[in-house]
């Protein structure tokens, strides 16, 4: 459909919308066509200094930059929402592993810089795979977004979850103190809530914590091992890294 003009040939006539922009820089009359169709990301004007209808010929001109900056506005969000669906996990709408390594990558540069520390927790369904058995895929899938959503309720507003794939969920914590900081979010991680007669679900957790300079995938190693070893301990359970002393820059 042609894109609508609303002309104003006279500011001092008008009623369908304010006029006080248009007299502060003594401007009598004007037209306006909207940019972008469903929705309408905003209007381009031009103004003439005394009323007047706009001929055909000055419209066009400005319709013309108002469609080429609906097409390059909708390819923008085109590209974006390809970003967003490419960086994120389409059944929790978490970011996936490839943004995680990003949020990692710039934590660990920051620390580097300020001296601070930086978190990692790895999270894991306990026995996951009886768990789809005994509840089909689509509870499994429900299982996994409930997990997804008691995380995102633990996390401070500065850190991020993320889902690294099946049922491995991450957090990252881009500023702590010390271990405290992420065994305190561990600790209420254990148990997911079911629903109502279901039985409980549980999550094990690795943590990671460091403050030298070590690789996105390093740290997301260390936790992952951090979190077998809780999972050897018993279901709900929570380990925590330990340097290898020989190596204090791990």
């Amino acid at each position: 459909t042609e894109t609508a003009v609303v002309c104003c040939p006279d500011r001092a006539d008008e009623r369908r919308f304010a006029t006080a922009d248009m007299a502060a820089h003594g401007l009598g009359s004007g037209i306006g066509v909207p940019i972008g169709h469903d929705p309408i990301w905003g209007v381009l004007t031009a103004h003439f200094a005394g009323p007047r209808v706009a001929r055909e010929h000055e419209v066009a001109p400005v319709r013309a930059v108002a469609a080429v900056l609906s097409t390059a506005i909708g390819r923008i969000e085109v590209e974006e929402r390809l970003r967003h669906q490419s960086l994120h996990d389409p059944l929790t709408g978490l970011p996936n592993r490839t943004l995680a390594l990003e949020r990692i990558t710039a934590a660990l540069d920051q620390a580097a810089h300020t001296g601070i520390r930086v978190a990692v927790l790895v999270i894991d369904l306990d026995n996951f795979r009886h768990l789809n058995a005994r509840l089909g895929h689509a509870g499994g899938d429900a299982a996994l977004v409930r997990l997804a959503d008691r995380l995102r309720s633990l996390v401070r507003p500065t850190d991020i979850v993320a889902r690294l794939g099946g049922d491995e969920f991450l957090i990252l914590c881009p500023a702590v103190t010390g271990p405290a900081d992420a065994t305190a979010i561990a600790d209420r991680i254990a148990t997911v809530d079911p629903h109502p007669g279901a039985a409980p679900i549980t999550a094990s957790v690795g943590i990671a914590v460091t403050g030298a300079a070590v690789s996105p995938h390093e740290l997301i190693h260390h936790a992952d091992r951090a979190m077998y070893r809780a999972k050897a301990t018993g279901p709900g359970r929570y380990a925590l890294h330990h340097p290898d002393p020989a190596d204090p820059g791990r």
